[in-house]
């Protein structure tokens, strides 16, 4: 029973324990940095029952996994079960941890809590199968430590026990992973429940004296053979048969609700479809679109370079014209200046007898009308 400051709560806790059928037991009770306090109330007890003793450690950086560990390995026990300090077993848990425990290497009882407001929640898990096995050791812890028992044999067997949990990690839940991951441990589940769990971890706000009150009047009852006989059960199996129908409530809401996402998907794959469809009639128009532009470009380009192509030849033209032009105009000029020379150089005779001829004739007179005009 590791413990670390819940003090009174001891005062419960370890008579749930030293009231089990199986009587020849020993309770250790682990301080792991807890106040002088917690040694006097268990050495009050253990003045009364000498099954009961305490070893105090200086606070370890979680709960005291070494500590158990060391412990374990120094004890010449045949089985090793816990009891959280906050926590009652029902008289009969230990007899019950120890029957399973002779066809196998680890054992639990049946999973269950109460919950801040006084109501019951209880779980099953069986570790025989090992799809369950699987989901323990994947999936979530549903077993605590104050309902586990397990051979001292096999634990010495394990490459490694009980040490520091990563943080983030609970303690047991990282012990719990050792042994299952073996494939020679044999995990059975029991069947009834006979622990009474409160969980600190719903009730972080509580101060310890309402904690201490609450555990008290649990031990109550559980002190009480009669109501462990007969109410429990019934409370049991209340407690069961609203879980199962919470179950059942969770499980039709999460069928509704994957209902909801099929049709979702459905509706989704439905609307990519036509989304689809559309894409594809635009990327077609798109697609016709361009060839046509395409077409186009390559038509106004094949007519653009046959523009080009006139316009090459009209430049080479113009350029013979002004060369023809040139031409003529230098040999214009060339036959002025040889008439004139012609001219200047004939007689009046001849000059008349040339006049009178028709195609000379013309010509010359021609010739010295523009001279006049030019000069």
């Amino acid at each position: 029973m590791p413990t670390f400051d819940h003090r009174d709560t001891l005062r419960y806790s370890i008579p749930s324990v030293l009231a089990q059928t199986v009587t020849s037991l020993e309770l250790v009770v682990i301080g792991d940095g807890a106040p002088p306090k917690t040694a006097f109330i268990v050495d009050e007890i253990s003045s009364r029952d000498r099954r009961v003793r305490y070893v105090s450690h200086p606070k370890s950086p979680r709960t005291g996994e070494p500590h158990r560990d060391r412990l374990i390995r120094e004890s010449t026990a045949d089985v090793v079960a816990y009891c959280s300090d906050d926590d009652l077993w029902l008289p009969w848990h230990l007899e019950e941890l120890v029957a399973l425990l002779k066809e196998a290497d680890f054992a639990h009882c049946l999973g269950g809590q109460v919950l801040a407001d006084g109501r019951l929640r209880w779980w099953t898990i069986d570790l025989s199968q090992a799809e369950e096995r699987r989901y323990l050791l994947e999936v979530e812890n549903t077993i605590g430590l104050h309902a586990v028992a397990h051979t001292r044999s096999s634990y010495l067997r394990l490459p490694e026990g009980w040490d520091t949990a990563p943080m983030g990690t609970p303690t047991d839940y990282h012990m719990w992973r050792k042994y299952l991951s073996m494939d020679w441990v044999r995990a059975v589940s029991g069947l009834r429940a006979s622990v009474v769990h409160l969980p600190s971890s719903l009730r972080k706000d509580w101060s310890l004296e309402r904690k201490v009150a609450e555990l008290a009047a649990w031990a109550a009852l559980v002190s009480d053979r009669v109501w462990c006989e007969e109410v429990w059960p019934q409370l049991v199996a209340t407690a069961q048969f609203d879980s199962w129908r919470e179950t059942q409530s969770n499980l039709r809401s999460a069928r509704e609700y994957l209902t909801r996402v099929l049709a979702a998907r459905d509706d989704a794959r439905a609307e990519l479809g036509s989304e689809r469809e559309l894409g594809a009639a635009r990327l077609k128009a798109a697609q016709d679109r361009v060839e046509a532009l395409e077409v186009e470009v390559a038509r106004t380009t094949a007519l653009l370079a046959s523009m080009e192509s006139e316009v090459g030849r009209t430049t080479a033209l113009l350029a013979a014209l002004e060369i023809q032009v040139l031409e003529a105009r230098t040999a214009a000029a060339l036959a002025k200046a040889n008439l004139a020379w012609v001219e200047g150089s004939l007689t009046w005779r001849t000059r008349a007898r040339l006049l009178k001829m028709p195609l000379a004739g013309s010509f010359l007179r021609w010739w010295r009308g523009g001279s006049r005009s030019s000069s």
